[in-house]
């Protein structure tokens, strides 16, 4: 198979860097943290729910940090029916 090239568009020979002190953390996503962290104090009892595919990535690992350990947490897996049942126990 043979594409047919535009030559007509610009070729980009350079790339700028970007800068040295990049920030790749978006500000609604500190203000989600910081509201979580507000919350915190005024509730109970957590649930979690992870995707039972990817038990440890569908995880927040910042939620180990902010809920105490002496607070009730309850994690639920969802979408078990997705899994291999090899794995399901």
């Amino acid at each position: 198979y043979a594409a047919k090239i535009n030559t007509k568009l610009p070729v980009r020979m350079t790339f700028d860097r970007p800068p040295e002190k990049f920030n790749w953390f978006p500000g609604h996503m500190a203000k989600a943290q910081r509201k979580m962290r507000e919350a915190i104090k005024d509730t109970d009892v957590f649930i979690e729910v992870r995707d039972a595919r990817i038990p440890f990535t569908s995880s927040n690992p910042k939620m180990e940090e902010y809920i105490p350990h002496q607070k009730k947490r309850f994690i639920i897996f969802n979408k078990g029916d997705l899994c291999d049942q090899a794995f399901i126990q």
